[in-house]
């Protein structure tokens, strides 16, 4: 370090140097066009996000003003009402199959079920 030019001692701060007029000019514009280039940030950001709402808007008119083509939901949904249909229609069939069976079970001479033989014999007995 040259001898002339001594730091300030640790825990001292240096004496605040002089400011004239020309100093604080240019310290505000400094300022001024920081703020300045904030502001453009701003504005760019601003302007490509109504960019993107622009494009969307334009793709949905677009959309709204084409008729609709064949869906394929349409398809897909009448395919699961036909298996509704046919379940309902197994469904309702049920009650007189079960009761055609049992009474052809009776004419055959079976013994009828023994309901108590099914229940799980108690262990106490």
């Amino acid at each position: 370090m040259p001898e002339g030019k001594n730091p300030a001692p640790e825990g001292r701060k240096m004496a605040p140097k002089a400011t004239t007029k020309t100093d604080d000019l240019h310290a505000e514009l400094v300022r001024i066009r920081e703020t300045q280039e904030r502001f453009v940030l701003v504005g760019e950001r601003v302007i490509t996000m109504l960019s993107v709402i622009n494009d969307k808007a334009d793709l949905l008119i677009e959309a709204a003003t084409k008729d609709p083509g064949p869906s394929p939901v349409a398809k897909m949904l009448e395919a699961v009402l036909a298996a509704l249909t046919e379940q309902s229609a197994t469904l309702a069939r049920l009650p007189a199959e079960l009761a055609a069976a049992i009474h052809e079970d009776e004419e055959a001479g079976s013994e009828p079920a023994d309901h108590i033989a099914w229940n799980d014999p108690d262990p106490e007995e």
